[in-house]
């Protein structure tokens, strides 16, 4: 990145924060006058902007602003669930007047020092730090986020994003390679679908949704059966697919995750022993709903790793801006392409304009002879 893009992102992130700025004084501002449900979008929006203000100086290398964000943000968590916002108190609202102005000296001073640490940041750094302190003092500290189980809320608009722009391809893939499969090709069909579910796995955990890779991980538990067959790929295959687009489709209705429902655990277990003791695979005359219930256990010595819950919140919204920002892109190719088409036709035009005005110009000058 040069420094002109750089000085664009920056001016970017100015004009952005200051409109958020703006708007949590406006909220603050307005909290008295407003009605009880009114109040609580109100802090809801505080609490957003506050957040995105965090985000965005954490990634533009405003560490002041963060940190400063970070504090202002907390104590907007403390307004919305450790007070009675039907019995506000002006000395409240005053308060944040102050944080918010002081958050404000910060990014300025930030921006024109390059976020240089100066006495005048320090200063206001501890004033929000104070009144923070005061808040934790009045109403308590804010409780510690849960982990998120995305499932079992609401999606958030990122991941609709997400499950409306990334996942189809990834679908169509999977039900590509099921009807396309054959006898002869049948290890090329699995190495395809490990590919598909090695994708989808990835997103359920990138993404925190527990439940979709649940769902997903009968997929790897059928390609990797020993004793696998085209029929038993095909049936299955498709009841995971099903089950893997009606997930998708609950995300988009901002709907929780509904598991399919499986089998008793006592009869996959019978189904384990007799695997075990007799050579000869065990057929069923009829599959079951889902193919989960037949699935060997999952892998328990299969990698993990610890990450931030913070660093996988920006990894989230990075890729929604990614998501839109390909949108974007897709939609400024289309337009290009029909202004070279447009381009085009105009060349060809001015060359058969070009073609006759010498065809005149050899006919003029053969007549002065």
């Amino acid at each position: 990145m040069n420094d002109d893009d750089l000085n664009q992102l920056i001016d970017a992130f100015t004009a952005e924060t200051q409109e958020f700025l703006q708007s949590m004084e406006t909220n603050l501002l307005a909290m008295e006058a407003a009605e009880l449900k009114e109040r609580s979008t109100l802090v809801k929006e505080m609490l957003r902007a506050a957040h995105s203000i965090k985000g965005a100086g954490s990634m533009l290398g405003f560490p002041n602003v963060s940190a400063a964000a970070h504090t202002l943000e907390d104590c907007f968590v403390i307004l919305r669930d450790r007070t009675d916002l039907s019995a506000l108190e002006p000395a409240t609202v005053t308060l944040l007047l102050q944080g918010v102005d002081a958050l404000k000296k910060i990014t300025t001073e930030s921006i024109h020092h390059s976020d240089v640490s100066t006495p005048d940041q320090q200063e206001n750094l501890e004033t929000i730090a104070q009144i923070q302190a005061q808040f934790e003092a009045k109403y308590g500290r804010p409780e510690s986020p849960p982990v998120p189980v995305i499932s079992s809320s609401p999606a958030p608009e990122t991941l609709k994003l997400i499950f409306e722009h990334e996942l189809p391809p990834v679908f169509d893939r999977l039900e590509t390679e099921l009807s396309q499969a054959s006898e002869t090709d049948l290890a090329k069909s699995v190495t395809a679908i490990n590919q598909v579910y090695y994708q989808l796995s990835g997103l359920a955990g990138m993404l925190q949704l527990p439940d979709f890779g649940k769902i997903a991980e009968p997929l790897r538990d059928l390609i990797d059966s020993k004793d696998l067959t085209l029929e038993r790929l095909q049936s299955e295959g498709w009841a995971i697919a099903q089950n893997l687009q009606n997930a998708r489709g609950q995300i988009l209705a901002g709907k929780a995750i509904e598991l399919p429902q499986i089998s008793p655990a006592p009869e996959p277990e019978s189904q384990i022993e007799v695997s075990e003791t007799s050579e000869t695979p065990v057929s069923s005359p009829n599959p079951p709903i889902s193919p989960s219930s037949s699935a060997p256990l999952p892998n328990p010595q299969r990698p993990t790793i610890r990450v931030d819950l913070e660093r996988l919140t920006e990894l989230v919204n990075l890729v929604g801006e990614l998501v839109i920002n390909r949108t974007n892109l897709e939609l400024q190719e289309s337009e290009l392409r029909g202004e070279v088409k447009r381009i085009r036709r105009n060349i060809v035009d001015l060359n058969q304009f070009g073609s006759q005005l010498r065809s005149e110009y050899d006919r003029m000058s053969f007549g002065d002879w």
